[in-house]
């Protein structure tokens, strides 16, 4: 009987509490994430090259015409494609001012929320610091997230889809980087394309092995064996072969145990790589 007293005490306050406003939407990043964004062109004006990436984790396609792109003020845009407008299941679609590459600095947009007033169904991306808000066909909001300032000609992106994405930090993130690939005609990010964290990392930790062997703590050898593994496991993560691209790089913690068992690498520069690598698993 209190149980079922209790039950019946929450649903009501539930009910008041959505009558009044005061419970916000919670964001349901399962369905679809805002993985990448680009406030701040460099290359081309904000008007033509802003855009914002959606990823979808899931194994189904998912139709997000009808849905809405805003921020938490006066922007927002209804999405009329006048047909399905799918992002599919596992992959990316991009959402921008411009859609035509020629004048957007070369990005596949696949829908333009640009609209020259800027207060009717308008979306737009501050430079100095912007939300950029999803929300579903039932006014759900299905992922969200925010930022306090921009940088010039680089895109903000996930170091994985499925960390948490709410909040952009201005200097340094657990949860997202600047993009380093180049992508159209110079600006940097890697729209309707999977982000470049892991690849970067792998890069990283490739030249970290050369700096071993100029600097005499690896042999030519050690440093060949093992930047021949990494090099391999980057070619796997570029092919989104992850169950490969694991295998390998864990083979390479594997021999760095066992040059440390043996002498044949010191234990700090051992673990160093070994903590390189763990970022790269990690960011898989």
């Amino acid at each position: 009987m209190k149980k079922t007293f209790i039950a019946a005490f929450l649903l009501i306050v539930l009910v008041m509490s959505l009558a009044v406003g005061i419970v916000p939407a919670v964001a349901q990043p399962s369905s679809i994430a805002i993985n990448e964004v680009m406030a701040n062109p460099a290359r081309v004006s904000d008007n033509n090259g802003e855009w914002v990436e959606l990823y979808n984790p899931t194994t189904a396609d998912i139709d997000i015409n009808g849905w809405t792109i805003k921020d938490d003020y006066l922007d927002s845009h209804v999405i009329d494609n006048g047909e399905p407008l799918l992002v599919p299941a596992g992959g990316y679609l991009v959402l921008g001012n411009n859609d035509n590459p020629s004048e957007n600095g070369g990005v596949n947009v696949a829908y333009s929320y640009y609209n020259p007033d800027r207060f009717t169904n308008s979306f737009h991306l501050a430079n100095q610091g912007d939300e950029v808000v999803i929300v579903d066909l039932t006014d759900t909001v299905v992922d969200r997230c925010t930022y306090i300032r921009s940088w010039t000609g680089v895109s903000w992106s996930l170091k994985n889809a499925a960390l948490d994405n709410t909040y952009i930090n201005m200097n340094s993130s657990l949860s997202w980087y600047l993009s380093n690939a180049i992508y159209g005609v110079g600006d940097r990010g890697t729209p309707g394309q999977r982000n470049g964290y892991a690849d970067d990392l792998t890069n990283e930790t490739i030249d970290e092995v050369g700096d071993l062997v100029d600097n005499g703590e690896l042999d030519s050898g050690q440093g060949k064996a093992l930047s021949s593994i990494l090099e391999v496991a980057l070619g796997k993560i570029e092919e989104d072969n992850t169950s490969t691209a694991t295998n390998q790089l864990n083979a390479a913690i594997k021999k760095i145990k066992a040059w440390m068992k043996s002498g044949k690498i010191s234990s700090e520069d051992g673990q160093a790589l070994i903590d390189a690598i763990n970022n790269i698993l990690a960011a898989l």
